[in-house]
């Protein structure tokens, strides 16, 4: 195994100059615990393979958990985010690669069709990904006919060895809707919507709406007020601070669309709720 960590090594210049094939990056990463890489756009595709350790990649509608010997595409213009391992953190060779011919390579590989993670057999498949990368540091430009001749073996190796496509994980929907709970529950004081939750899970607005109505009952912003008029009830049973300052302190922005929110949750004004008429709801 190589020792040397090398970041990000840059092969192409910041304008590409073969409309075909890029190279526009290679090298090996070896993550801290927990690093985050993303939310984030490329315009490139991207293939990392784990050598060791352990991370997640979220797409915006599927989560995956990878180890070694298994490897992950990005596509361009695609929001992702992925993570090393608290624990066991990860370190993977990357290459990237754009031009006329990249979506037909990728078509010829196992990652066609949307598959985003594979699984190779355990031989000499990394030797050979190892040596490739290693050699794509030492093109001076992304043109170089050697630079590409490797790139083409590295993509070859996806689309000649048996490799087995991964689904994404089971409970994906689950986890992302506890996730913003979870959030929910800390942050409920300041202001919220339905884009901040799902830029914070890395998601598309519209499928992280889908799958919290799906897994509540209830759309993310209801479940928001709800939440915030339980703990303005709790306040008013237990405490004597003035109702202006509990609106403030539950996430209300004005007195009236606390009052507004109350009366709509319990069919009571707090004032009423307060004087003990009905603390049964």
């Amino acid at each position: 195994m190589i020792n040397r960590i090398i970041k990000k090594i840059p092969l192409a210049s910041p304008e590409p100059t073969n409309e075909y094939l890029n190279l526009c990056q290679s090298g090996y990463e070896k993550c801290d615990s927990g690093y985050t890489y993303g939310p984030a756009v490329r315009e490139f595709y991207i293939i990392h393979y784990v050598i060791s350790g352990k991370g997640t990649l979220k797409t915006e509608d599927s989560f995956y958990q990878l180890s070694a010997r298994q490897a992950f595409i990005i596509y361009p213009e695609e929001v992702t985010t992925y993570s090393a391992d608290e624990c066991e953190p990860w370190y993977y060779c990357f290459f990237a690669f754009s031009g006329s011919l990249a979506a037909e390579l990728v078509e010829r590989t196992e990652f066609r069709g949307g598959n985003r993670v594979v699984t190779l057999p355990d031989n000499n498949i990394f030797e050979i990904i190892d040596e490739t990368t290693m050699t794509l540091k030492w093109a001076r430009d992304n043109h170089d006919l050697y630079a590409l001749s490797q790139l083409f073996r590295l993509i070859d190796i996806f689309a000649t060895s048996p490799v087995n496509t991964v689904p994404p994980s089971i409970g994906t929907s689950k986890n992302y809707v506890k996730q913003a709970m979870d959030y929910i529950h800390f942050n409920y004081a300041a202001d919220l919507s339905v884009s901040q939750l799902a830029d914070k899970l890395a998601l598309n607005r519209s499928y992280f709406y889908r799958i919290f109505k799906e897994e509540i009952g209830m759309s993310p912003l209801d479940y928001i007020n709800n939440y915030r008029i339980e703990r303005a009830k709790d306040l008013l049973r237990s405490s004597q601070l003035p109702i202006w300052e509990i609106a403030s302190i539950t996430g209300f922005n004005t007195l009236s669309s606390f009052y507004r929110m109350f009366l709509l949750k319990t069919s009571m004004s707090p004032r009423e709720y307060r004087s003990g008429k009905d603390h049964s709801q």
